[in-house]
């Protein structure tokens, strides 16, 4: 069972997010981004956990929450990364 204070997800790593964050010093949204990347199939399904992150960095970049395109419209991803530069 992981620990609340020492999630397995985290503590299984060679450095945890949060001394990366700290050292960083890191706002809110790259904080999380950051966080999500790092433990990216750790706890649960990777790519639910990169989607999280780019959708944090999303609002840190347009303020708003990145609302994912239905498939019959799904654009590919070279598209949607021109979004963020």
């Amino acid at each position: 069972m992981s620990n609340v204070l020492n999630p397995d997800h985290y503590t299984q790593m060679a450095i945890e997010p949060i001394e990366v964050i700290e050292q960083g010093k890191m706002d809110y949204h790259v904080a999380s981004a950051v966080a999500y990347l790092m433990r990216g199939g750790r706890k649960g399904d990777a790519i639910d956990d990169y989607k999280k992150a780019l959708n944090f960095l999303h609002r840190r970049i347009y303020g708003t929450w990145f609302v994912e395109p239905s498939p019959d419209r799904a654009e590919p991803l070279s598209a949607v990364l021109k979004l963020v530069k």
